[in-house]
């Protein structure tokens, strides 16, 4: 298979496998929020923050940089995937250890502690499965990726499920999320012996190497974990449950839609970094514009149809007790289509190499936003967490694409855009006129109706289907 038919294969796979599992996640997240509640989704929503917090700072960067270094065909696959595996088990028993102890100095309900050392083991496995995903990338097997997730996700609801029928509580729920990790981290590291035996590497000569490398997105990583995840946080130290409960319901949407530009940008990351590194600069110029019109013709419909739709949108994943959460949707809902551009932008800088020229930015990014937070949380609750966001997401992609042009001299067109603006407002039109329908008939024929006007104003065309379309 040539290795575009690969990249059109995989983007397929992990679109379609996307879509299910976010369809299995929704469905997740709908059962915890009725069976919870607000108060009880709240706590969820805290012990879920608080641990991610630690998953960050565990990443280290390594994911990335282990992408980078088997994209080298210098580079020894084995001593490379041995060696980073390592290192992240190490930090991963370390901060996951950590964060249990450190949970006690918050002002939590008992419960939510108790749910920060399940949690922690959860994250543990999930961490480790992560670093391994670089393998599947390379290779470009995304497909059991996808499978292994799918399967893992598929457990997670039966769990969730159990938990509703035997009516057991926070603990229960949050053990089906180890339940997911259990499957998912098995699934991965047996299929990753497939490709490379690794085993325990312990060369530190070499670790000094990965370090230099990792370092600088390390640091970023957890910068933008500030502004990501600390507004959950804080909403959580000042706010009721319930408040936290309506945000949490509200972001697990955005984290959800949020993670495709991500696994979407991992397959295209080795490509971008070999055309650059080659100085096949026309290659560089052509993926970059291919994927940031293919970003714009999935986020500006999103963003129409969320604005219009997004108290039923609430209602019919969390229920009517999570009404108030549509309102702070469409606020996110602007910060999850903001994510996509960023990453892109922030990945075009990964594949140049010059994510130490990001360093200041993400430390003005990161302090404005704590000062937003804990000025304006105190008063205006999720609003403001929501408000901020926002902004913040804004200011880091302004950053990331004046960063990435100053230095790769690459800029974007967009000759797409205003196609793809017409025929989302008409589907907002068709929205609009029926709104009477029930919310997912409407969802699918508002999608049918943007992709027959993009096509027909040209902003798709045969050939692009051609190349997007899975070969048999």
């Amino acid at each position: 298979m040539s290795l575009t038919k690969k990249i059109a294969y995989n983007t397929f796979v992990q679109f379609n496998g996307k879509i299910i599992s976010t369809i299995i996640g929704v469905v997740i997240v709908g059962l915890i929020t009725r069976h919870l509640g607000q108060a009880g989704y709240g706590q969820y929503t805290t012990v879920l923050a608080f641990v991610q917090f630690f998953a960050v700072i565990v990443d280290l960067g390594l994911y990335l940089v282990l992408i980078q270094e088997i994209s080298d065909p210098q580079v020894d696959e084995k001593q490379a995937v041995s060696n980073i595996f390592t290192i992240k088990l190490i930090s991963a028993l370390f901060f996951f250890v950590l964060a249990p102890i450190v949970v006690l100095a918050f002002p939590y309900a008992a419960i939510v502690k108790q749910g920060v050392i399940l949690m922690s083991a959860s994250f543990f496995l999930f961490t480790l499965a992560q670093v391994l995903v670089a393998l599947f990338q390379k290779h470009l097997n995304m497909d059991r990726i996808i499978g292994a997730e799918v399967v893992g996700r598929l457990a997670f609801l039966v769990t969730v499920v159990l938990v509703v029928v035997f009516n057991k509580g926070l603990l229960f729920v949050i053990l089906g999320n180890v339940v997911f990790n259990i499957i998912y981290f098995g699934i991965i590291f047996f299929l990753a012996r497939g490709y490379t035996k690794f085993s325990f590497g312990f060369e530190f000569v070499y670790w000094k190497k990965v370090w230099h490398r990792a370092w600088p997105i390390a640091l970023t990583s957890l910068l933008t974990l500030v502004y990501f995840k600390a507004d959950t946080v804080i909403l959580s130290i000042y706010q009721s449950e319930s408040h936290v409960g309506i945000y949490g319901a509200t972001y697990k949407v955005l984290e959800i839609i949020g993670t495709f530009p991500h696994m979407f940008l991992g397959l295209i990351l080795p490509i971008l970094t070999t055309a650059y590194v080659t100085k096949n600069i026309d290659r560089f110029k052509r993926i970059y514009q291919k994927v940031f019109d293919f970003f714009l013709i999935i986020t500006i419909p999103l963003i129409v149809g969320t604005m219009l739709l997004a108290d039923r949108i609430m209602v019919l994943i969390a229920g009517e007790e999570f009404l108030a959460s549509g309102g702070v949707l469409k606020i996110l809902i602007w910060a999850t289509a903001i994510i996509f551009f960023a990453s892109l932008f922030g990945y075009i800088i990964l594949a140049i190499d010059r994510q130490k020229k990001m360093i200041p930015y993400y430390v003005i990014t990161a302090g404005i936003s704590l000062i937003l937070y804990f000025w304006l949380i105190p008063k205006y609750s999720y609003w403001a967490a929501a408000g901020a966001t926002l902004f913040v997401e804004a200011l880091y992609m302004i950053f990331a694409y004046l960063i990435s042009y100053k230095y790769s001299k690459v800029g974007i067109h967009l000759k797409i855009f205003f196609k793809v603006l017409l025929a989302s407002l008409l589907m907002g039109l068709f929205i609009y006129l029926f709104f009477f329908l029930h919310v997912i008939i409407l969802l699918i024929l508002a999608v049918i109706i943007y992709l027959v006007f993009l096509y027909l104003f040209k902003g798709i065309n045969k050939e692009i289907l051609r190349e997007l379309k899975a070969p048999r």
